[in-house]
């Protein structure tokens, strides 16, 4: 399957001002993730940490908090990881099932999906 990026827009909840960053769509990852220095530029502070455990099979406490994602003009609150100061912007599933979009990674894109009650 092929990787590919998205530009979304993070901010802090209740507040107007966005930052468009270009993330790595990976709906492998549980959660969205952002460097650290973004988040707190924006004014988000943690609200809690959470273990992870890494692709090379560590596991590391990483701090999390509510933020506000727009995607293509529509905004939802999600769970964003604060990642460490050198790493890349990743959209995660959490925040993908918030705007109900899966991958089409053939064509390298978000595709809605629908929404069942059962």
């Amino acid at each position: 399957m092929g990787t590919f990026h998205k530009t979304i827009e993070i901010g802090a909840i209740g507040a107007a001002a966005f930052n468009a960053i270009d993330a790595l769509v990976d709906s492998g990852a549980t959660f969205s993730v952002v460097p650290r220095q973004v988040l707190r530029a924006l004014g988000v502070e943690p609200t809690r940490s959470d273990t992870f455990f890494l692709a090379d099979g560590t596991a590391r406490l990483y701090d999390m908090a509510w933020v506000q994602v727009r995607i293509d003009g529509r905004t939802e609150l999600t769970l964003c990881v604060f990642g460490d100061e050198s790493s890349s912007p990743m959209l995660g599933a959490f925040t993908l099932e918030a705007f109900r979009l899966g991958v089409d990674a053939v064509n390298r894109r978000l595709a809605p999906t629908p929404a069942y009650l059962t």
